[in-house]
């Protein structure tokens, strides 16, 4: 504790229980020379070890990365880059000096590795450390995973493993082998694996029997890479799969029917360029995943007749409680159709139509749709282009939400007046986030606001950046905030802490009364 507070540590090693921590320079005799020169380079974390060495307990630091041999049980490691010097270098961005730094520090990560792999290591976390940039590193990883046959958490995302198909992707396939009956989560996001890696590596996914989430954003697998991924339908317990940014395409998507299985709850297919055509292929969901309680469908270019499509998948879903479908340009008339087959999602807890161009007839279906959806808490409403008469239509059906605590209909075009129906319902509802940036809201409308906070005990943050409030304004909107707020205060007998009215980016205060 001392060192913490007179030097910032190079290296921070935290065991637990509690009161086993070093820190400080002296770690590692390697980490010492390589990275002394660097303020707060790295955090390594060893989670859940029970040394045998009494000497720990005193203040003892290792000399070398060896002893952790003598540790009983060493059950997560992960290694995280805080410094864009050292980040530099693992990338191998910067000279040749600092590449051998940076090598130095790989290989006695690695040699730890090996030094636990034959014991109880259970977790690791290697993400964004350019594992594959050279043969030497795909090498070093591959070895020092070999003998790891208890991981049930592994984590190589952003490590350009497809770059080098032929030996990062063999490698990475015996390392899951390895492991085929233990490993349970599985991050290889942002890998630019490709087709051909998805090919790489489909029989060695299709023996991990116990995996349960498997995350493959931004590779770039396309239609072909999921055609060889069906050696997951075999795979009775995934609950998680994540495809975003993969350009799956329609064909991709009609593809995941032989994939996926029962037992699926989280489904995120963001990003995917599906269309109206993909999202009605998405009708085998509401076959074969039942249970399915998340789906991220944003940025699919579904439009309004894709959504019409939707609404049949999703009305089956009655399990659905978080349906993200941010950026398809649906209009009113897919908003309309989706709110028909939302009607029937009783569970759904959070809704997410950002950037839709809904408009005010979208947000009438909306409105009719919120009281029969009695457990929904989160509402995105945000650039929709809906003006004070939608703002109005909403306000009257606050009350009949008794679970809505959260409100965004930033970047829209509600005004002062549709302001003035969003006050007078704030008090019937239960909203405790509202967010009316980039509205076109005048001094005028943010009066009405700030009166309605302390009107309202239950809301605790309302935004109104990017409005043509001026300093003026906002000193203004802040003295009859804080003024009515200390009067609701004091006639409650009551504190009203930690409540957060934000004018802009500049102005931003917290409302406070004893």
């Amino acid at each position: 504790r001392r060192s913490m507070e007179e030097v910032p540590p190079v290296l921070l090693g935290r065991l637990w229980p509690g009161e086993k921590v070093i820190m400080g320079t002296f770690v590692s005799h390697w980490l010492r020379e390589a990275l002394l020169e660097y303020a707060e380079v790295v955090q390594f974390r060893c989670k859940q070890i029970d040394m045998i060495e009494a000497d720990i307990d005193q203040g003892r630091v290792f000399n070398d990365l060896k002893r952790f041999q003598h540790a009983k049980h060493v059950l997560s490691l992960q290694f995280v880059t805080t410094n864009r010097i050292l980040a530099d270098m693992v990338h191998g961005t910067s000279g040749t000096s600092s590449g051998s730094v940076a090598s130095e520090l790989w290989m006695g990560f690695m040699l730890g590795i090996r030094e636990l792999s034959h014991r109880d290591l259970l977790s690791l976390d290697l993400k964004n450390w350019a594992v594959a940039t050279t043969v030497d590193k795909t090498e070093k990883m591959t070895k020092a995973l070999a003998s790891c046959h208890s991981l049930t958490y592994l984590n190589l995302g952003a490590n350009a493993l497809g770059a080098r198909a032929t030996s990062s992707l063999e490698g990475l396939a015996k390392v899951l082998g390895n492991c085929a009956q233990t490993l349970q989560h599985l991050d290889l996001s942002e890998n630019q694996l490709g087709s051909e890696g998805a090919r790489a590596l489909a029989s060695a996914l299709g023996q991990c029997s116990s995996l349960e989430v498997l995350n493959l954003n931004s590779n770039q697998i396309c239609a072909d890479g999921v055609g060889c991924l069906s050696s997951l339908g075999h795979n009775t317990v995934l609950q998680g799969l994540f495809l975003a940014s993969n350009n799956l395409c329609e064909a991709g998507t009609g593809m995941l029917r032989g994939v996926l299985q029962s037992s699926l709850t989280h489904l995120d297919l963001a990003g995917n360029a599906m269309g109206p055509e993909g999202a009605g292929k998405l009708s085998w969901v509401r076959e074969q995943c039942a249970g399915l309680k998340i789906l991220n469908l944003a940025h699919n270019q579904v439009g309004w007749k894709g959504a019409g499509m939707l609404a049949w998948t999703v009305g089956e879903c009655h399990a659905l409680e978080r349906l993200n479908v941010r950026l398809n340009d649906m209009g009113a008339w897919g908003a309309s159709g989706l709110c028909g087959g939302l009607r029937r999602c009783s569970s759904l807890l959070h809704l997410d139509l950002w950037g839709n161009s809904i408009g005010n007839e979208g947000v009438a279906c909306v409105a009719r749709l919120l009281p029969g959806l009695p457990r929904l808490s989160h509402l995105n409403l945000g650039d929709n282009k809906i003006f004070f008469s939608g703002a109005e239509m909403l306000a009257q059906v606050l009350d009949t939400c008794p679970s809505l605590v959260y409100l965004n209909l930033q970047c829209n075009m509600i005004g002062d007046v549709g302001v003035g129906h969003l006050a007078a319902a704030l008090q019937k509802g239960e909203i405790r986030f509202l967010n009316l940036g980039w509205n076109i809201i005048g001094r005028g409308g943010a009066l009405q606001l700030a009166r309605a906070v302390a009107q309202c005990s239950k809301l605790e943050a309302l935004i109104l950046e990017g409005n043509a409030i001026d300093e003026e304004g906002a000193s203004e909107i802040l003295a009859e905030a804080e003024a009515s707020l200390r009067e609701a205060c004091a006639e409650a007998g009551a504190s009203a802490r930690g409540r957060v009215l934000s004018l802009n980016a500049e102005v931003r205060v917290h409302a406070e009364s004893d």
